[in-house]
């Protein structure tokens, strides 16, 4: 009896360890989606039932000179094409109508950041001959109305922002966040 003792101890020990070494691995992650400039026909669906926010990491985006609150109208002919657009459903799984505030939390005035405008639909963009044209366009405050138990479509335009001149282009390489914070309110506008 004496011998099985030095054995079950031992397994039981090792036992200990292989659990607490293995937990490590079966530890939830929770990933960033991601997309980039190459990403064609992008589609996301958020659930809504409270205020929820989205964290999307951004490759390859294309940045804009933004003085003054505007993209020059020079760099307003290539913007069509070089932003990023994609649709959002929104999904209100409540039993009640609500409005949805869409806020751009990734904002910061003193570094390269990511820019959004916000649609209900998919806009005719040959109407507007300008940035601040366009941004005038958008949601108002990117608010939108959601029935209960239904879905809607919205369209996102992102794209990069640089308010303060850079000393080098180092920021073109970099990945950046997008921030999106979805706050319901049940009141009326």
């Amino acid at each position: 009896m004496k011998k099985m003792i030095l054995p079950i101890i031992t397994f039981v020990i090792a036992l200990i360890v292989l659990a607490v070494t293995s937990y490590a691995w079966f530890t939830k992650r929770d990933e960033i989606p991601g997309f980039s400039q190459n990403t064609d026909g992008l589609r996301l669906e958020y659930e809504i039932t409270k205020d929820t926010e989205k964290l999307i990491t951004i490759t390859d985006l294309a940045f804009f000179d933004y003085k003054n609150d505007t993209i020059s109208d020079a760099e307003y002919q290539y913007f069509l094409d070089m932003a990023l657009k994609y649709e959002v459903t929104l999904k209100n799984s409540c039993d009640y109508d609500f409005y949805v505030n869409i806020t751009n939390n990734s904002i910061n005035e003193y570094s390269p950041y990511v820019g959004l405008l916000v649609f209900s639909n998919e806009p005719d963009l040959s109407l507007y001959s300008s940035f601040n044209d366009l941004r005038n366009a958008s949601l108002e405050n990117n608010q939108i109305s959601i029935s209960a138990r239904t879905s809607t479509n919205v369209i996102f335009y992102v794209f990069g922002v640089v308010s303060n001149e850079p000393e080098n282009n180092d920021f073109l390489n970099l990945s950046y966040k997008l921030n999106v914070l979805f706050n319901v309110t049940t009141n009326s506008k």
